[in-house]
């Protein structure tokens, strides 16, 4: 196998890596937000905040990337809701 294409998937398994523990510690984190919010007498869902959220990284990726990193989101929106549901 060339070299290169073993360092460039040598890079993807270390971002991986870091994409896994930093959804591991988003998913400890609305954890622990459900519990305040059932605490609190507060909905899981807060529609308001994930369209600014999906608008926020819509634009910080600028417009090549905006649909995959809103379908992204979107997707670790819905894991952060079902957290807080069990929390």
């Amino acid at each position: 196998m060339d070299d290169e294409l073993i360092r460039l998937r040598a890079k993807i398994d270390e971002i991986d890596a870091r994409l896994l523990a930093a959804f591991l510690e988003r998913m400890r984190t609305a954890e622990a937000i459900g519990a305040w919010k059932a605490a609190h007498g507060l909905p899981v869902r807060d529609e308001e905040r994930e369209a600014a959220l999906i608008s926020r990284v819509r634009n910080l990726v600028g417009p090549r990337d905006a649909d995959a990193a809103a379908a992204l989101y979107e997707t670790l929106l819905r894991l952060s809701r079902d957290r807080q549901s069990y929390s």
